[in-house]
Parts: C-alpha cells; structure tokens; sequence
C-alpha cells in the first residue's frame, strides 16, 4: 500500500480499488487523492483510527467518523474539530480507549469526573492531565492506582540517583496526585498494594508506619531502601522484605548487615541476598552454606576456595544441579561425582574441562539427559554416530546441532524425527526428499505427514495412505487408481518395481509432463507425449541411448538445444528437420562434414554455423560434381552398406522406420528412409 503514491491516477481515483485496499490497510488512506470520500475514509478508520489525521478537513467535522475513528484510536481525538472535541459522547470513547487522549480535551470537559473516571482506569498516569481539584480527588486517585502493572526497575544495576529518576519517569500514579493525598492512609495503603516503590511518593510520617511499610515490602523488598531507620532496623520487618527480594539487605541498618546471625539467617530466606553481602560472607563457610541451601545458585558468589569444598558444593546441588557448573578445583576432574551431575543435568557439560568433554561416557551420559549437550562435546565426539543416536532419541530437535555430515545419516534423522516431529526441518535436504525415509517417517510418527507431503510435492492423503499399507506401493492396479484420482504427483510414491509399468507412465503424462521425472525406462511414445506438452520435458530423463535421443529429435528437433542431446546422432536427426539447428552443435560437431552434409542439404544457410574442414570439403564436393545426388547406391558400395548397430532390428511402438545409412564410391553420403 506504500506504493499507492506512485501508482497511475486512474488507480488512484477507482473507488472500488481503494476500498478493498483501505479495509487492509487504513494508512494507504495518506497516498489518496479522494480523502474527501466520505465512505472511503469510513473504510480506512474503521481498519486503523490513527487514518483520520488524513480525512479532508471538510470531513473532520462528521462525528460519525470521529466516532469510528476514537473507538479504535483514542488518540485520533486530536484531528477531530474543535467542535467535535466538546462533544462529551465522543470525548468518553476517545478517553476509554487511550487515557492520554485527555491531552487534546478542552479544559471544561477536563474537569468533568464522569470523563476524568474513564481515563484514569484506562490509564493512571492520565491523572497528570486532571485539573488541580480531581487531582486531590480520593476516588479518582484511587482508581488511578489500579489501573496498571507497576514499573521494572532493574534496582541492582542502578545508583540512587537513577532510580529516583526512573521513579519519577515512570512510577506509581501516587506521583500526580495532590501532596495531601499523599498522606491519605487509604489512598497510600492502595498505592504501595498495588507497586511497593509507591513507598517513594509517600509522605514520611507514614514510611514510619510499620503495617504500611510491611504491605510494601511484601510487594518489592527493595522498596526497604524508603523505610524510615527505625524500620530498616526491625530484623523481623528486614527478613520479611529480603525473603521477597534479596537485594533488599542491602538497605537494612548496618547493625543488621555486620550481624553474623542476622546474615545467616537471612541467606536461608533468601540465598541470592549473598550477592549483596559485604566481602568478609563471602568467605564465611556458615555463612555459604546457608545461603547455597536456600538456592544453590549462590554458589557463583562464594570465593573459590568455597566452591572446591565438596560439601557445600554437595549442598549447593541438592536441589539445584546447575549449580555445579559454578564449583571449581580438583571437584571439575572427579570423573564420577562429574556423572552423578550429569545425569541430572547434562547441560553441565559445557562447563567441563576440555578432557573430559572428550570422554566417550561423559559425554554419553549428557546427551542421554540433555540431548541438545552434544552441542558441547569435543573432538571426534561430536560426529560419533552412536553419541548422536543418544542425543536425538532423548530430544530429537538436537538433530539441529549435530554434524551436518550425520543430519544425512538415515538413521539418526529417523530417531531424531520419531522423538519430535519439529526435528523434520533440521534433516538433511535430500534425505527430506527422499520417499522411502519419507514413508518411514509417517510411519513412525504421523505427526510429520503434512510437512512431509509438502517436500515430496505429493497428497497428505497419498503419503498417509502408503505408510499405512506398505505394499501398496508395490500394486499395479492400486497405484494406477491413485494416480487418476490424486493426480500425477502420486507417481513419485510408486514402488520400485513397478515404476516401469507402462500403463501408471501414459496415465501419469497425460496430466502432466512433469511426472516424467519419477518413470524408470518410459517408451518413446511417453517420452514424445510429455515433449509435446513442453520439450523441457527432456531434462527429467535420465540415461537414454543415443538412438531414442534420435527418435525424440526427429519429432521435436528444438530439442537439440538442450546439452544432453547435443551429440551427433540427435543432432543429424534434428538438422535433417532443420538444418539451422545447426547453430546449437558443439564446435566439434559443426566440423563434422556428415552433420554438416545434412543441414546445408535441408537449409543451404546452414552453412553459415558450418566450421573447419567440413566447410572446405563442401566447396570442394559441389565444385567437383554437378550431378544431384545418388539416392540408390551404386553396386560397388553395396559390399559397405549397413545397417547402424543403435536402431539394428529395432521398430518401435509407434512407427516401423528403419534407418540405414549406405557410402558410395564417391564417400558422398546417401541416406534412405
């Protein structure tokens, strides 16, 4: 629709064209010279709102535009007129729609409650646009705070100042409201309910509430940071909010945070919270130890000698064997306590010394439990064909990340496929359309029939049909009527033994020539029926004598421009036709006085493509004879007459020609049919 501008301006103008265009995309309606069409700008807002900015001005007045338009973009608003934007009705769907389009309302109707209600629900942070009065408003601050999810602050990545600017980008709605209400207990209950960091905007005489301050930090344990320092020294109220979020201890009272006890503790709420500890913990073993019982993900945060203690990586892999990939020392090289972990996890691997990522049973027991760890094995391992059966047949889509030399392994491909059907697309791409891996497939899983048929070029149904009945490929009859009722794409699934059946390759042709592709040793009649249909027909055949190439070039002499039928005895027959067909002949060929002989005898212009020494040799013939030539051969050359070896005794289906070619005395050629 972006080329609408450029298009001629008939089709701009055809109103019927627009139409269907604009009832797709809406914006075209920008690169319409008929914008004053009223029922073409009701096609285009009707798809997209935002298409009214383009409307003739004359009809930006019509309200029941304006109405279609705000009802799928309350932003449109602004392009409404001045009168439209009084209109209450038209005010309320804009303002549902999108609360900000409070910000193109005139003020009176700003200050309507019944309009501020429906913004402020659509959108809290549309309070910013309420006069002062329904900014102090209790119950429409209220609503204000339920309307949305409260904003993602990535606190351990950012300083204070940060943020507090984020805060007060993109806080709770608590921000706009009137100071008053910002020590409205009611009004502040709601808020730090509905976004803990609501805690920021409120006023410090309730920060020191500790029912408040607790409801708070049960929604964001960072919001700590706002508690007054009493509260931040509450152990009860601080375990409370770093159990909701470890980062949390970072803001309790420094008592707190130099408490052997107290950090204990809070790392068997909260063992994430060892992030944030002071150093000294780090290396505290109780300390560790707690917190890698709670989430043994903190492991990553304990010193290294810590992390080479058996016990407390033991501890730390309990729940969570992931955790192992963060131990280090001597535990990495213990071969049996490496195997113990990977049959939980075998995406451990990657995290294992190169040596034993080389390990034939290391990296067989991964791949038994993560499949897709073949992904992580070193060496000649990772195109080892038994560790790749394992890896597919626990998940079949690690076919994606095996060898591209063993997606072409017929067995792997079909363990891979059995187990997950989405493994289809991750197989190699002559195996995918090879029809017996194919069949097997389906067999094996018929989830894949659809995407299978799809490659082969053949009928679900058809597919489905042979992998459920294995010899009925193999009948005559049964394929025969598929064929005629499925089309000539079933020809592909014709099983190898009777593929050359005549009666499934004249069927098969007639529908299409392009069937000639899966015929195993077609007649020439089959042959010249698909040709007639269209010559490229030739390039499907496989390895064909040169004497059936003969045959198919004296009926359709044009296909002697194809390469495959670029050799002497196509070519004599097709330049016999027409001899300036010579001009397709190899070089070699346009030197060869019998192919030459003939074309200039059919078309005396051929002589123009002729080379080399057939050329001086015809001069020289026709210089010294002027008699026609023979057309009976003369007793003497009688004794050198024969009969060619590629058509000797052979008549075919559809004539009873012969060929023969006889040299006279003179060595001109003389030809009979």
């Amino acid at each position: 629709w972006q080329m609408l501008g450029n298009a001629p301006m008939p089709l701009r103008q055809d109103v019927e064209l627009l139409s269907a265009l604009l009832q797709k995309h809406g914006l075209a309606l920008m690169h319409c010279t008929l914008r004053d069409n009223r029922s073409l700008v009701l096609d285009a807002v009707k798809q997209n709102g935002g298409a009214f900015a383009y409307a003739d001005p004359s009809l930006r007045a019509d309200r029941g535009l304006a109405l279609e338009a705000v009802k799928r973009s309350g932003l449109a608003l602004q392009f409404a007129s001045e009168t439209l934007r009084h209109d209450k009705e038209l005010v309320m769907q804009a303002v549902e729609h999108c609360g900000f389009a409070l910000q193109f309302v005139p003020e009176k109707l700003r200050a309507d409650v019944e309009i501020a209600l429906k913004a402020v629900r659509q959108n809290g942070d549309a309070l910013k646009l309420l006069p002062k009065e329904l900014r102090a408003n209790q119950k429409l601050v209220l609503e204000a705070l339920k309307s949305g999810p409260p904003p993602s602050i990535k606190v351990d990545e950012l300083g204070d100042a940060e943020v507090e600017a984020q805060l007060e980008a993109l806080g709770s709605p608590l921000r706009h409201a009137d100071v008053q209400l910002r020590s409205d207990r009611r009004v502040v209950l709601e808020a730090v309910k509905q976004d803990g960091s609501a805690l920021f905007f409120v006023d410090d005489a309730l920060k020191d509430e500790r029912a408040l301050v607790q409801q708070a930090l049960r929604r964001s344990g960072w919001a700590l940071r706002f508690a007054s320092e009493r509260l931040k020294k509450d152990r009860s109220l601080v375990l409370e909010a770093i159990q909701s979020e470890g980062v949390a201890i970072r803001f309790a009272a420094e008592e707190l945070r130099q408490n052997h006890s107290f950090v204990c503790e809070a790392m068997s709420r909260n063992g994430d919270a060892l992030r944030y500890v002071d150093d000294e913990f780090h290396s505290d073993p109780k300390v560790v130890r707690s917190a890698v019982r709670q989430n043994g993900m903190a492991l990553r945060f304990a010193v290294p000698e810590l992390r080479a203690d058996l016990n407390i990586v033991t501890e730390a892999t309990k729940n969570t064997p992931k955790a192992f990939a963060f131990a280090c020392g001597p535990l990495k090289w213990d071969r049996a306590l490496v195997l113990e972990m990977l049959q939980l996890d075998g995406s451990l691997l990657q995290h294992l010394p190169q040596e034993l990522r080389c390990d034939r049973d290391v990296v067989t027991t991964a791949v038994q439990q993560h499949g897709r760890a073949i992904l992580w094995a070193s060496g000649s391992l990772k195109q080892d064909v038994l560790v790749a059966v394992e890896a597919v047949k626990q998940d079949g889509t690690a076919l994606q990340v095996v060898s591209e030399v063993l997606k072409s392994f017929r067995n792997i491909a079909l363990e891979a496929v059995r187990q997950n059907s989405d493994a289809w697309q991750f197989v190699d791409k002559h195996l995918r359309g090879d029809v017996d891996f194919a069949i097997a497939v389906v067999q094996n899983n018929p989830e894949v029939a659809e995407v299978a048929a799809e490659e082969l070029e053949v009928p679900v149904k058809c597919l489905v049909a042979v992998a459920d009945q294995a010899d009925l490929r193999f009948d005559k009859e049964a394929m025969l009527k598929m064929i005629r009722e499925s089309g000539w794409q079933c020809m592909r699934l014709v099983g190898s033994t009777i593929r050359q059946e005549p009666e499934l390759h004249t069927e098969a042709v007639a529908q299409s020539w392009k069937s000639l592709k899966w015929m195993q040793e077609p007649k020439v009649t089959v042959i010249l029926s698909a040709c007639r249909q269209d010559l490229s027909a030739v390039e499907l055949l496989g390895n064909v004598e040169d004497g059936i190439k003969a045959v198919i070039a004296m009926n359709h002499p044009e296909v002697v421009q194809f390469p495959s039928f670029a050799t002497k005895l196509p070519m004599l027959s097709a330049v016999r036709k027409n001899g300036l067909l010579l001009q397709f002949a190899s070089a070699q060929l346009r030197e060869d006085f019998e192919v030459v002989d003939a074309a200039v005898k059919q078309n005396p212009e051929a002589l123009r493509f002729a080379r080399g020494a057939a050329v001086a040799k015809l001069k020289v013939q026709q210089e010294a004879s002027t008699a026609p030539p023979m057309l009976v051969a003369p007793a003497a050359a009688t004794q050198q007459a024969h009969l060619l070896p590629w058509m000797a005794g052979r008549q075919d289906a559809s004539s009873s020609i012969e060929w023969c070619c006889c040299a006279g005395e003179d060595e001109r050629p003389l030809q009979q049919l």
